[in-house]
């Protein structure tokens, strides 16, 4: 089934009905990284990112008209790693949209803004979608402990080559081609805290997870 048809990706703020529902998917994903915040937590800097199309923002993935997935584009996603912004966060999709590449397509649209707003570099961390962010050319920098998790930090330069030799806005229009843009898998472990990596490819992975 291709679910990469009839699939939206626009800005939070275009689509506020879906706030408290896409609130409460990222505190049940995300709530070991940030212990002691509440939901209304997330509830209160949702609302505050839905009214920005800029930095930061928060775009949702919308498939027949129901909310499926979200990603962001934030000035500091790592409390201890201050020294570098902004950061490609809130990456998540329901179970059933996972596995098919759906994800590409929203991750694309904030590369491509960043892109368009003359970021030079993004940064993200994952704790399971190490080896599938490689795959569309993000390089290691850092394996660490985040809240007692095991994440690796990684970056890529919006507009750079992909290993196929494909600039990578070309790559961007392509994914971006099979949804409507408006504008207002485990992997194999996250590695050693502290460790630095060398080599920037490995094969896609099929789970998208943060």
């Amino acid at each position: 089934m291709d679910n990469t048809r009839n699939t939206t990706i626009a800005f939070l703020g275009q689509h506020p009905y879906f706030l408290l529902e896409l609130a409460k998917l990222h505190f049940d994903e995300w709530r070991h990284f940030r212990p002691g915040r509440t939901l209304q937590d997330r509830i209160d800097k949702l609302r505050a990112m839905a009214k920005s199309e800029e930095l930061p923002c928060m775009v949702v993935a919308i498939h027949e008209n129901g909310l499926i997935g979200s990603t962001a584009l934030v000035h500091n996603d790592m409390s201890t790693r201050r020294d570098v912004s902004p950061w490609l966060a809130s990456v998540y999709f329901k179970s059933e949209f996972r596995r098919n590449g759906i994800a590409t397509i929203p991750v694309g649209h904030i590369e491509k803004l960043a892109e368009q707003r003359g970021i030079r570099k993004l940064y993200l961390h994952t704790e399971h979608a190490r080896d599938l962010y490689a795959s569309l050319g993000w390089v290691d920098l850092q394996a660490v402990e985040c809240q007692g998790v095991n994440v690796v930090i990684m970056s890529r330069q919006p507009g750079n080559y992909n290993g196929d030799g494909r600039r990578h806005s070309d790559w961007l229009s392509a994914c971006t081609s099979t949804s409507v843009i408006r504008r207002s898998g485990k992997d194999q472990g996250a590695g050693r805290p502290g460790q630095y990596f060398e080599s920037p490819w490995w094969p896609p992975d099929s789970r998208w997870g943060g």
